[in-house]
């Protein structure tokens, strides 16, 4: 399954290079496409990749019961979506700064924190450089108000990370050749390429897959078929939750609805992945010094 990561990575490396070109010679696909192209790539490779946290609560806290770990699970998910609806574009900033610092992890390059964050950044920020009226109208359709502050610093960050992103990644050219072909294609197509279908590309192509089959191989599934088997039931519910709340967004119009239920669904799903992933993470840590010190 290892050799799967580098298969995404060639996807995302030809699909988003191709998409971009288009772009850039005046191909550019229509909103409604940018909206299906969000909506099955989440649907299909973005969800997947935390269809695994069970396990890895299992395999972190062994005498943590299933009960309970669902019960935390959705009292964290419930409360980000009830955040949302009390204070949406306070919500909205949150989850901004904790997606990117979510995707800063793909770096993997623990020696080097500033450079994972200015990743990170660079991911979120970057389409604000030449599609600030669409991230805009995203941003207003998912905070409910005006986000016209958010859009604007946006641009001069992007700027920033995207810049310290390149020179930092670019240092290590030899050593790492295909990071620095990675991070050279986030830059160009996230400067050309409509947002949505940015963040689908990078999503679905990129970081889902890379976190779900590391994942997978650190619990001992190295088959398709049991991934598969493993991660369909929960992912099958996941649906029908964001389905429900699609029906109960019926009062908005269908692209407004649509985005409010995949973005307010993943920011609802990515804070409890992300506080398991630290104390999984931390758990692993103190158990390896407690066998360095016997």
């Amino acid at each position: 399954m290892k050799n799967a990561t580098r298969s995404f990575s060639n996807a995302f490396l030809m699909v988003t290079t191709v998409l971009s070109v288009a772009v850039i010679l005046g191909l550019h696909p229509s909103p409604a496409t940018g909206l299906w192209v969000l909506v099955l790539t989440v649907i299909v490779l973005g969800l997947p990749h935390g269809t695994l946290d069970p396990l890895v609560a299992q395999s972190a806290f062994p005498a943590l019961r299933k009960e309970t770990f669902y019960l935390l699970y959705l009292s964290a998910s419930a409360s980000v979506v009830l955040a949302w609806i009390a204070w949406p574009k306070a919500a909205l900033g949150c989850f901004l700064l904790i997606a990117a610092f979510h995707f800063g992890s793909d770096l993997e390059d623990e020696s080097r924190v500033w450079l994972r964050a200015c990743y990170g950044v660079t991911i979120i920020t970057l389409p604000c450089v030449l599609h600030s009226r669409d991230v805009a109208a995203i941003y207003r359709m998912l905070a409910l108000q005006s986000t016209g502050d958010y859009v604007a610093l946006s641009q001069w960050i992007a700027c920033a990370a995207g810049a310290a992103t390149s020179i930092g990644v670019g240092l290590n050219v030899k050593s790492e050749p295909r990071r620095v072909a990675e991070v050279t294609v986030i830059l160009l197509s996230g400067v050309f390429l409509p947002p949505l279908v940015f963040f689908s590309c990078y999503f679905g192509l990129l970081h889902s897959p890379r976190h779900l089959i590391e994942t997978a191989c650190s619990l001992g599934v190295k088959t398709l078929e049991r991934l598969l088997t493993m991660t369909a039931p929960i992912l099958a519910t996941t649906l029908c939750l964001a389905a429900i709340g699609w029906r109960v967004l019926s009062r908005y119009s269908f692209q407004q609805r649509t985005l409010l239920s995949v973005f307010v669904g993943l920011a609802a799903l990515t804070v409890p992945h992300m506080v398991l992933e630290a104390c999984a993470q931390s758990r692993r840590n103190g158990d390896a010094a407690v066998e360095l010190s016997r």
